[in-house]
């Protein structure tokens, strides 16, 4: 969907003769396969997306979202036919609740095949929604979280907002908490600086500190924000400090309810 499939071309060509230097991963939708069964649907977005990636397997692929019509057992079969064939070495979710990514990983694992080893996820210093309940299923079953929206749409890119990040703050704080993101923002913003860092490198620090959280998906814009992004993965921030952002970033959201999860059988093996 990204540019209608050409930002894996662009990527296909940048890899070419390099392949093996990368981990490389893409997702497909299965709510946009009308009356095609799951399996061929899936088939062919797959290969669809190789033809493109200039390469015969792909490291991680993920569903981009549930299609409630579809059953979490069809779909973790059809996955798994697709790793039996070498065309995928792991698979992975995005923006799934937490009860289906644990129902479809109970699922693998009753008949021993793949599980999910990644869930993509909104996650970033103004949005925690992510610990209340996701963050510990992803521990119990060695899933990692793979963040995207780290910098907030770029609110936690600048230290001062301009009139279209102003819009922003609308977009993403809650109703009656601007104000209280305002604070957030500045607080976070005062201990980048006392530390001779800026607000977007704490953002991307603070998640790249997490162990459950994998890969950081950061968009830029050119090659100075890329550097920048780059910088922040080696800011290795102290637990005191960690616990001083989480402090500062709190907002209600990531309180995390009690463990639903105790329960369940024995966490699933990571692939990867």
């Amino acid at each position: 969907m990204y540019g209608d499939g050409e930002s894996e071309t662009y990527f296909g060509e940048a890899l070419r003769g390099r392949r093996d230097q990368f981990i490389v991963s893409t997702k497909t939708y299965l709510n946009d396969r009308g009356t095609t069964p799951v399996a061929r649907h899936l088939r062919e977005r797959l290969e669809e997306s190789l033809r493109k990636l200039e390469t015969d397997y792909v490291d991680l692929y993920q569903i981009h979202r549930a299609d409630p019509s579809v059953p979490s057992e069809e779909v973790m079969q059809c996955l798994a036919d697709l790793v039996e064939l070498g065309m995928v070495r792991a698979i992975g979710c995005s923006n799934y609740s937490s009860w289906r990514l644990v129902e479809s990983n109970m699922c693998a694992q009753s008949v021993h095949a793949p599980a999910f080893v990644s869930i993509q996820r909104e996650y970033s210093l103004l949005n925690r929604s992510a610990e209340s309940e996701l963050t510990g299923a992803c521990e119990r079953f060695g899933v990692s979280l793979i963040p995207y929206y780290p910098l907030a749409s770029g609110l936690l890119w600048r230290e001062k907002m301009n009139g279209d990040e102003r819009f922003k703050l609308g977009a993403v704080a809650k109703p009656g908490h601007i104000a209280r993101t305002k604070d957030v923002l500045s607080g976070l913003s005062q201990f980048a600086r006392d530390r001779d860092h800026a607000l977007g490198e704490l953002a991307i620090a603070w998640l790249c500190a997490k162990e459950v959280v994998g890969p950081v998906i950061t968009g830029v814009r050119s090659s100075e924000q890329l550097r920048a992004n780059v910088r922040a993965s080696a800011w290795q921030l102290t637990p005191e400090e960690m616990a001083k952002v989480n402090e500062i970033s709190s907002t209600g959201d990531e309180v995390r309810a009690d463990d639903p999860f105790g329960k369940l059988s024995a966490p699933v093996t990571k692939l990867i």
